[in-house]
């Protein structure tokens, strides 16, 4: 069996070379030559490179691959859900930016407004304008005018 094969092999190389002979004659091309050539190279296999795989071996190689491309389909998932979760947080960050930037400027606008306060208190609450002085006045007067009445007689 072993003897046919080899003399099978040997009679394909023949022909094969026969076959790129009348090719070349022929003028078909050199490129044909080449692409003829390579397939010659890599599809004859001795029997020394050629190994046998046992079903049980092809089962475990078919289950190894079944598992990993489950574990491909749960890491794709796990990995949509990161970019949704780095997408949130980038929206989160924008929004503590904005709740920052907002938060600076009711900062200055209350430091304004602390500021127009004190403007204002320097211009009305004058000493003299305050009720207890005008009760004191009042007062005063009063007597004053009493005082004044009582001595003219």
């Amino acid at each position: 069996m072993k003897n046919k094969l080899i003399r099978f092999f040997r009679f394909l190389r023949w022909l094969e070379k026969e076959r790129i002979k009348a090719m070349i004659y022929c003028g078909r091309g050199f490129m044909t030559l080449l692409f003829l050539l390579s397939f010659n190279l890599y599809a004859q296999t001795s029997e020394k490179d050629s190994t046998t795989i046992s079903n049980a071996e092809l089962e475990e190689v078919f289950d190894a691959i079944d598992t990993l491309l489950y574990q491909d389909s749960i890491k794709t998932v796990l990995i949509e859900d990161l970019q949704i979760q780095i997408r949130n947080y980038e929206n989160l960050t924008n929004t503590d930016s904005l709740l920052l930037i907002y938060k600076q400027r009711q900062i200055d606008l209350l430091g304004r407004e602390i500021e127009l306060y004190d403007d204002r208190l320097k211009k009305v609450d004058k000493w003299y304008k305050k009720p207890w002085v005008g009760f004191i006045v009042g007062c005063a007067t009063t007597t004053l005018s009493s005082w004044i009445v009582y001595n003219i007689k």
